[in-house]
Formats: C-alpha cells, sequence, structure tokens
C-alpha cells in the first residue's frame, strides 16, 4: 500500500471518529468526488483510484453506520384526493394544488410539472364504435371550445359540459424535458384518466384549471394562445388564473406541496415524496408495473419493486383476510 493512500485512509477514518459520522456513505461519495477534481484539475493521480479503496469503502461504511436510514414521510394519496375534491367543489383551486393532485396519481419530478406547457396537454376523448378514432385536441383547444358553449365557470360540483357528459376520456401529458431523458430526448407520455361514471378526477381537475385560466385571459391574448395552441405558455401558471408565461417557481412549488398535504394528511410531503406515493397508488390500483415505469421514466423495475411497491396500501377486503375475517377464496 502506498504512503499518500494510507494517509488518505487514516484522515477519512479519523473524520468518521472525530465527527460520529452515523452514515458516513454519502460523505465519502463527496469527499471521492471532490478529490477526483482537484487531482484531474493538477494532472495527479487521485488517491481514490487505488485498487483496494473499494474493498476498504465497505468496511469503514459498515463500521461507522451505526444509524438506520431516515424515512422520508410518506403521503395518502386518497385523502390528498379527497380533500382536492371536496375544495374543488366550492372553488377553483389554485395551480399549486392543481399540480399536486396531478403529481400525486402520476410519479414525476418537480421539473418536470414546472416544464410541461400547454401544449404539451392532448386530451382524447374515446369512441367505442368500431370505425371511427378517438378524439384528439389539445387541452386549450377544448377548454375554449366549453367557454364558447358552456360559458359558465366549471368547478367540482357542477355538471360535466355536453361534449364530456356520458364519456370517457384521458390528458395526455408529453414530458420531453426530464431528467431521464436527456440522453435518447425521446419523450413519454405520462395519462390522466376520467370514466364516464366518475363525477370527479385529477383530469377533471386539471381540465376545470386550464377552463379557468382561459376565461380569465383577455380576448387578445386567448386568441394568440390558441393560434399557437399553448405553445410557450406553463400548463401550471405561476401568477393567477390568466393564460401568463411564468412558470411555478420550484421553492413556491416546494411549500405549496408540502401545504397542500399538510392540510389533508397532517403530514409535509415535498415533491419528491409525491413520487414514489404516485407509483405505489398506481401500482396499488392495479397498473402494471411496466405501465409504471414507462409514465414515471424509469429505465427499468428495479428501483420500484425494491423501494416503491411495498409502500402500496393493502385494500381492505384483503386486510379482512390477512385478519382471518375473510377467507382467500372470498376476495
Amino acid at each position: 500500500m502506498c504512503a499518500p493512500f494510507e494517509r488518505v485512509l487514516l484522515a477519512v477514518e479519523t473524520c468518521c471518529a472525530s465527527e460520529s459520522i452515523s452514515r458516513p456513505e454519502a460523505w465519502l461519495s463527496r469527499l471521492q468526488a471532490a478529490t477526483a477534481v482537484v487531482a484531474a484539475a493538477s494532472g495527479r493521480e487521485s488517491p481514490f483510484g487505488h485498487l483496494l479503496w473499494p474493498k476498504l469503502r465497505r468496511k469503514i461504511i459498515k463500521l461507522h453506520t451505526t444509524s438506520d436510514a431516515r424515512r422520508p414521510p410518506q403521503l395518502d394519496v386518497v385523502k390528498l384526493l379527497h380533500f382536492l375534491r371536496s375544495k374543488h367543489g366550492r372553488f377553483c383551486v389554485p395551480a399549486e394544488w392543481v399540480a399536486a393532485g396531478v403529481a400525486a396519481t402520476l410519479p414525476g419530478r418537480r421539473a418536470e410539472w414546472i416544464a410541461l406547457e400547454l401544449d404539451d396537454a392532448v386530451v382524447v376523448l374515446a369512441d367505442p364504435r368500431v370505425g371511427h378514432a378517438h378524439q384528439r385536441m389539445p387541452i386549450v383547444t377544448l377548454a375554449e371550445r366549453i367557454v364558447h358553449e358552456y360559458g359558465g365557470e366549471l368547478s367540482g360540483s357542477d355538471p360535466l359540459p355536453p361534449i364530456l357528459a356520458g364519456v370517457s376520456w384521458r390528458v395526455v401529458l408529453h414530458v420531453s424535458r426530464s431528467k431521464a431523458d436527456k440522453v435518447k430526448r425521446a419523450g413519454f407520455d405520462k395519462l390522466l384518466f376520467h370514466h364516464a361514471d366518475a363525477p370527479w378526477s385529477p383530469a377533471y381537475l386539471l381540465l376545470c384549471h386550464v377552463v379557468a385560466r382561459v376565461r380569465a385571459a383577455p380576448f387578445a391574448r386567448r386568441a394568440l394562445v390558441m393560434q399557437q395552441q399553448g405553445s410557450g405558455v406553463p400548463l401550471f401558471a405561476g401568477h393567477g388564473f390568466a393564460l401568463q408565461e411564468q412558470p411555478l417557481e420550484p421553492n413556491a412549488l416546494t411549500a405549496k406541496f408540502a401545504a397542500v398535504s399538510r392540510a389533508a394528511t397532517q403530514v409535509e410531503c415535498t415533491p419528491r415524496a409525491f413520487r414514489p406515493a404516485a407509483a405505489a397508488f398506481l401500482l396499488s390500483v392495479g397498473l402494471d408495473i411496466d405501465s409504471v415505469c414507462a409514465m414515471g421514466g424509469w429505465h427499468d423495475d428495479t428501483s420500484l419493486r425494491r423501494h416503491y411497491a411495498r409502500l402500496g396500501q393493502i385494500s381492505r377486503a384483503r386486510q379482512l383476510a390477512l385478519a382471518g375475517v375473510l377467507s382467500i377464496d372470498q376476495l
């Protein structure tokens, strides 16, 4: 073993012992990365490039890891959706709350919600007739049509507009500027569904939000947005209900997500907690894991199976079966 490597190893051991680092893995990774940058700038070899370092690193971590990993707060998606539905029945909820409702049912990163624009959202109206294609239109076009034909302001307690009554439809959110898609830049779709028999859904919440913004915008601005089909206009506006071009601020979005989760569940959850909660929610309602991977932007299902699948809630029928109240044949 070379002398420089021995000195570095002694320094690492001393720091771990003196600073009482209970979980040194992250600290070691940052130290190794910083040392690599300094070594590259000075033209010297990093001492952590030694062949014995990976094995010694594992031993240091095992020796000095004395506490369990902190578990982030878990979001109760069902409670949050009930809360948003109750608020939506009285007034048009703010953009951050709409984003929270979407993020609670679609796994995504904070940057993805901020980067979404109006032209990234397309509404697909299902047509069950054979030989007829599903009707597709930008969400801003449908919102303008609803404002023109319906006239009133939509809320969760209002009946659906005639164009949507008795029809199952979905909102397709196309994400093309994601952290998980910087290399191939192929983009991927996230789907919000609204069933014909459902009185409310996050998809309907999003549509009502866009309708409210279209109604609040001046006529000249509406004409320009309709001409461009919402290009350049953020899906979740940062100021009021007009068709503004200012996206939500990241810190403001984090604070609002924490506020709405606290109001709904008494637990503060940041956007980082919304992503695994949404994935677990989709798995708990029966969506296959491949579809969850596709909508969340995961390359494979390893992390889903290892971390997120265990967060899903067990249905009431299965809870009764586990408690011995029902037999498995009765499920």
